[in-house]
């Protein structure tokens, strides 16, 4: 930790490595489906709500053997395949392949969600979904005035603000959970996420 001078406060800067795990969970009130196939030589079973999703969407997802590449794929029907995630490894948090599928950031359609071990050229697990968010010709975007989120030349707190800078996050890994599960305790006055994602950063 460092102390960055600024004209009118100081900035504390903590760099970390990563951020950001969720966890999931399941409403046992919502009717659930689930689909299994093999591909790559994988058990993959998928969980999701048989009514059409909307929000965040809990997508449970297991492989046998519990180990290797998953990716998951939406393609809605008539349009182009949009890459969701491609999981290394179970999550540690889940102790599968489970995600949160954030489908308002997505067009209202009908389509399948596709899961596949190893790669995409693999046999496929196809499950039927429905996306319904009221997103008929854009989706629903976050506030893009960033600099209100900025503790500014007005900061008037008793202390100096505490800025977290973390990289090379959302691995769902042991290691970036807990450093995730750190910073959230911490409370910081600013979270700087500054990647990297690499050219596969998807909104999941």
């Amino acid at each position: 930790m460092r102390n960055l001078k600024a004209p009118r406060w100081v900035v504390r800067v903590v760099v970390v490595e990563a951020v950001v795990a969720s966890l999931l969970v399941v409403d046992p009130g919502i009717a659930q489906a689930s689909t299994c196939g093999t591909s790559a030589g994988h058990a993959i079973c998928v969980t999701v709500p048989t009514a059409p999703l909307s929000g965040a969407a809990s997508i449970t997802v297991t492989n046998d053997p519990n180990n290797g590449v998953v990716i998951a794929t939406w393609i809605p029907t008539g349009k182009s395949a949009i890459t969701l995630l491609q999981d290394f490894g179970p999550s540690p948090a889940t102790g599968d392949y489970s995600f949160t599928w954030p489908t308002q950031k997505y067009l209202d359609a009908s389509g399948v969600l596709r899961l596949q071990a190893s790669a995409v050229n693999k046999t496929p697990i196809d499950v039927p979904v429905t996306l319904q968010n009221g997103n008929v010709s854009d989706f629903q975007h976050a506030a893009n005035d960033w600099e209100t989120f900025l503790p500014g030349p007005s900061w008037n707190g008793a202390t100096d603000p505490v800025v977290v800078a973390v990289g090379d996050g959302a691995s769902d890994e042991p290691l970036s959970d807990t450093l995730a599960h750190n910073i959230a305790l911490s409370g910081p006055q600013l979270l700087l996420y500054l990647g990297d994602i690499y050219e596969t950063g998807t909104f999941t």
